[in-house]
């Protein structure tokens, strides 16, 4: 006779159970790959630029809130990084590739951005997607 073999926990019939459903299973992998990319979602979109390079100093606005002092402003409030990216630039910032046909006031033009002749963009933001976000 065969030794007998150490019965399992519930947990653990539950667990090989579970496993035995391959749908749920991999729903749960899923689901949790998810929740761990969402840990990263500040990274990925927010309103504050990861690293600032100013007068030879590195700041980084997503670990540290700065007041516009530190950039030269007159006010202990938050820095407002667009504003600083567009009076530092004359008003208008375009990455590398960016095409310019129409009138830009107040922008940021993402690289491969385009501007169509005749369109007029004010105080927004275009990706390379050819989405448009105003920031009035």
């Amino acid at each position: 006779m065969s030794a007998a073999s150490p019965s399992l926990s519930p947990g653990r019939r539950a667990w090989r159970r579970f496993r035995a459903n391959r749908l749920g299973f991999w729903s749960l992998v899923l689901f949790c790959t998810l929740v761990v990319i969402s840990l990263a979602a500040e990274l990925v979109s927010n309103d504050r630029p990861l690293i600032v390079r100013y007068q030879g100093q590195t700041y980084f606005p997503m670990l540290k809130d700065y007041p516009e002092t530190t950039f030269g402003g007159d006010f202990q409030t938050p820095a407002d990084y667009l504003a600083a990216n567009l009076a530092a630039t004359g008003g208008a910032t375009a990455g590398a590739g960016a095409v310019v046909a129409g009138v830009t006031e107040r922008c940021v033009l993402w690289p491969g951005a385009v501007v169509g002749t005749g369109e007029v963009l004010r105080e927004a933001i275009r990706t390379s997607a050819g989405r448009t976000v105003l920031v009035r």
